[in-house]
């Protein structure tokens, strides 16, 4: 009848031992990228703009090419919200990256759709 118990037996699992996911880390790091390739594709439109004379012509190469950046890195934030969502729904691992980069990655897609509205009110 004399038992010992230890102190780890006694405590419950309170999951602080689970680690993050694959899929979370991987939001997080598309999230983080995107974000960053958006405000630097908007700081260098702004910049080409105000060189341009306020105006930049919507056929030109570089015109072009900034605007198919803006469309990849929206498609790169669809990629990392569908990888922030399963992670989201994963249960055995710590869903806090996951959730961030879902966040992020909403965000760039929501600043990508304004453009894309702004950019329509414009013309």
């Amino acid at each position: 009848m004399n038992q010992t118990m230890s102190i780890t037996d006694a405590t419950p699992d309170t999951g602080t031992n689970r680690s993050h996911s694959g899929l979370g880390i991987a939001s997080f790091i598309m999230g983080v990228v995107t974000l960053l390739v958006f405000i630097a594709v908007v700081v260098i439109a702004t910049g080409m703009a105000m060189a341009a004379g306020g105006h930049l012509d919507p056929k030109s190469v570089q015109a072009v090419m900034l605007g198919l950046s803006i469309v990849l890195d929206g498609l790169l934030s669809m990629i990392g919200l569908g990888l922030g969502i399963a992670c989201a729904a994963q249960h055995r691992h710590r869903r806090i990256l996951g959730i961030i980069g879902l966040c992020m990655n909403a965000l760039v897609i929501v600043l990508v759709l304004v453009c894309f509205i702004i950019g329509n009110f414009k013309n």
